[in-house]
């Protein structure tokens, strides 16, 4: 029996205050962020910013605060370094085709945006990718002065929103490619070395395929990531109801 076939989704839980939804085959954004890219006084703004807020605009202002504070540079920012983002990059590569089809990435300094659809439960793959790159950034904090604090590399918990339809696929696409260049950090997405934007510049402009039945309408086809992944500098809006 393979991995795949002797594991068990859980639907929809939640793991401390975030909810998630564990489906086998569904496409997923996952974000997931370094244990001091915000700091403990504005987590605690944030949430009392949110809990005084109308239920259904949460997730929205949520969403942006915690955006515009990792885009920031707040922190260590150690996945800026190269080495140090080159490991990540290759961890999230390593499992393709076997636990995950990697659809997009982009490692930032101090987040990482995934779109992938999992073969096996989203806890078992963050698991993998946290374990690893946590225990060799810590072994090599002092040698790349990576400024890692408390042994602590990654938060405990991460983000995930499925994809709903083909629109909302390609608007998130467009957003992990954008990233950078909202952030500041390049002028064009595919500047920027540790994202898919780069790798897709770099092998002819195509995009893996979506693999059949991936999204929620088995609609998504293959073809160029938007144009507006090339354009200037500028901020993508994520579709309601991402975190």
């Amino acid at each position: 029996m393979t991995e795949t076939e002797s594991v068990q989704h859980l639907g929809w839980y939640h793991s401390g205050y975030l909810p998630h939804f564990d489906c086998a085959k569904t496409l997923q954004f996952i974000t997931f962020r370094l244990a001091d890219s915000l700091p403990q006084k504005e987590l605690q703004l944030i949430k009392e910013k949110v809990s005084v807020a109308p239920k259904y605009k949460r997730q929205m202002i949520r969403r942006r605060t915690v955006e515009a504070w990792l885009d920031s540079g707040y922190g260590c920012c150690a996945l800026g370094h190269p080495e140090c983002a080159r490991v990540l990059e290759e961890q999230l590569l390593k499992s393709h085709g076997d636990r995950y089809h990697l659809l997009a990435w982009c490692v930032m300094p101090n987040h990482i945006h995934v779109l992938i659809q999992p073969l096996i439960p989203l806890s078992k793959i963050l698991h993998s990718w946290k374990s690893y790159t946590s225990h060799w950034a810590i072994n090599n904090n002092s040698r790349l002065n990576l400024g890692i604090n408390d042994n602590m590399f990654w938060t405990r918990d991460y983000f995930d929103r499925y994809i709903r339809d083909e629109q909302h696929y390609f608007a998130v696409m467009n957003y992990i490619h954008n990233n950078p260049v909202a952030a500041g950090l390049c002028v064009l997405a595919e500047d920027w070395r540790w994202s898919s934007a780069w790798a897709l510049s770099n092998s002819g402009g195509e995009p893996p395929p979506v693999p059949a039945g991936g999204d929620a309408e088995g609609s998504v086809v293959r073809r160029r990531f938007p144009a507006a992944s090339r354009r200037r500098s500028r901020r993508v809006a994520m579709p309601r109801g991402q975190w």
